[in-house]
């Protein structure tokens, strides 16, 4: 009978569909087995690297004491270099204050009197060895002058030879003193440069013995951060590992479904006879399904093209286009009423197909769809990111180009900084900091990360909302935008309070005033963009 023909059939056809399946059972197995290699090779990696950390460990000891024992040597090598250098000056120096004592003696011996030395040398001993060549100066041009006295006041004629030069003693005994003096001066000045040179020294040697110590603290640090290392390599290559096994076996599943259905077709036209008797039972379904996809379709027509036209017009508007980061940049007159810094972007590419196959419904090329972000002034100028880890790169990134946005966007001076990094101690901003060097108030300065530091700058961010309420809004104006439109040149500027790993170093003080800054700071042109990691507990 036909039933019992059936009953054949399936049995063929079961059997087929197990040998199947058993083929493609045998491939999971490699598929297991690969997965299996990987771990294992993951913790031979992790177990060798513990193995060897005591060793690596000693020589990142043995490399830190080199490095101090070659500050040492750079410095004795910096101090002999010095001292050669000083004693080859102080030679020159004193070459040339002998020839102008050698010259002094001559003019004394040519007058054939006695100086009469009353006055005992005072030297001054603050002189610097740069100082002394300008006195050299001065004692050689006191001889040139006595010198040209001395030619000046020979007799003329035949009686010229056996004359005795002219030269007023009192001046030449204040040359020879002055002598006399510059010579104590050299030697002080060179005694105190050299003893500046081991004072150098001993700074750096006290300095290098202090380091020498560390070692053992810079080997224990060097082991840390190893291990740190493994713990977020080794779980992460794990992740990736069971990541990789999922996807492999999601593919296998469907090859495998995919195979099982080719083996099951041929049980289609034998069962078509079953089909033909439930034709009019299903013609009956077909026709309320049909009911019920007019239906549909009727709502679809009513709020899916509205939808879209909106989303186009969003898409069109001024502040909803992304400009490219280029060198053409123009500075802005006026701060923008709002500033992209991203987009939402949904893929209903996939949708798109089971509605072109399935249903008379369609997305009208909008089968990707990309809605901007943006920072809209005065009241949704605030931007908050929330993780349940550190984030990773990607919210400095964020972080990052939404500062970098308000900054091109904004007229120039008109948008300041204060940037709060307790976790990355100032790493996740440190390119902002090329800022300070053109303009320090562009950034407040610095990036903030100490506790008290931190409550300094919350509470000087609510002393400017005070005072823009009392001094500028008082009861004529409801937001500092209102205000800046009337104010033209002088108006007042935006403020941006940037924090990264909230609420790290936030005290129950920082906390009220970032809460009184939020709840009170927009009206008042003061925003905040804010990273929330959600693993520490809010004061």
């Amino acid at each position: 009978t036909h039933l019992q023909h059936l009953a054949t059939f399936d049995a063929r056809h079961t059997a087929a569909i197990n040998e199947t399946a058993a083929q493609w059972d045998e491939f999971a197995k490699t598929i297991h087995a690969r997965h299996a290699a990987r771990t294992t090779s993951f913790k031979q990696y992790e177990n060798r690297i513990r193995r060897d950390l005591p060793v690596l460990t000693q020589k990142e000891r043995e490399r830190w004491l080199g490095r101090q024992q070659l500050r040492r040597v750079q410095a004795l090598a910096l101090q002999k270099r010095g001292v050669q250098q000083i004693e080859e000056t102080v030679d020159g120096l004193l070459a040339r204050l002998t020839k102008a004592k050698d010259r002094l003696l001559v003019l004394l011996k040519a007058t054939g009197e006695r100086l009469d030395r009353k006055t005992l040398p005072q030297p001054n001993i603050r002189l610097a060895l740069g100082d002394i060549p300008k006195r050299i100066e001065e004692i050689e041009a006191h001889a040139k002058n006595l010198e040209d006295q001395a030619g000046a006041g020979k007799s003329s004629g035949m009686f010229k030879m056996f004359s005795k030069p002219r030269v007023n003693l009192r001046e030449l005994s204040l040359a020879v003193l002055d002598y006399e003096t510059c010579l104590q001066e050299l030697h002080a000045a060179r005694e105190a440069a050299v003893a500046q040179l081991q004072a150098d020294y001993d700074h750096t040697d006290a300095l290098v013995t202090a380091d020498w110590n560390r070692a053992e603290e810079m080997g224990e640090k060097y082991r840390t951060i190893m291990l740190r290392r493994l713990a977020r390599q080794i779980p992460a290559c794990h992740a990736r590992n069971e990541r990789l096994l999922a996807r492999n076996l999601r593919i296998f599943e469907e090859q495998k479904a995919d195979a099982l259905a080719q083996v099951s077709g041929p049980l289609a036209q034998h069962r078509q006879h079953i089909i033909d008797q439930h034709e009019a039972s299903m013609q009956a379904m077909r026709v309320a399904e049909q009911q019920r996809w007019t239906k549909l379709q009727a709502e679809w027509n009513q709020k899916v093209p509205p939808l879209l036209a909106a989303v186009e017009e969003i898409k069109q508007e001024a502040a909803a286009q992304l400009q490219p980061w280029d060198t053409t940049y123009q500075p802005h007159e006026m701060f923008p009423s709002a500033v992209r810094f991203g987009a939402l972007k949904l893929d209903l590419s996939t949708a798109e197909a089971v509605f072109e196959k399935e249903t008379p419904f369609n997305l009208s090329g909008h089968e990707r769809i990309a809605l901007p972000l943006t920072l809209a002034f005065p009241q949704e100028g605030s931007l908050l990111i929330e993780t349940d880890d550190d984030g990773g790169k990607w919210v400095a990134d964020v972080m990052n180009a939404v500062i970098f946005r308000l900054f091109t966007q904004s007229p120039p001076g008109k948008v300041h900084f204060t940037i709060i990094d307790a976790v990355g101690l100032g790493q996740n901003f440190a390119g902002l900091m090329h800022l300070a060097d053109y303009e320090p108030a562009l950034i407040n300065r610095r990036i903030w990360t100490q506790r008290d530091h931190i409550e300094e700058r919350l509470a000087e961010l609510n002393e400017h909302v005070e005072k823009v309420i009392q001094m500028y809004l008082r009861n004529e104006y409801a937001t500092i935008t209102e205000y800046n439109e009337q104010a033209g040149s002088v108006a007042e500027k935006y403020q941006f309070l940037v924090i990264g790993g909230l609420p790290a170093a936030f005290t129950e003080t920082a906390m009220a005033r970032l809460k009184s800054i939020i709840m009170s700071g927009a009206r008042c042109g003061v925003f905040v963009i804010i990273h929330w990691d959600h693993r520490r507990a809010l004061p």
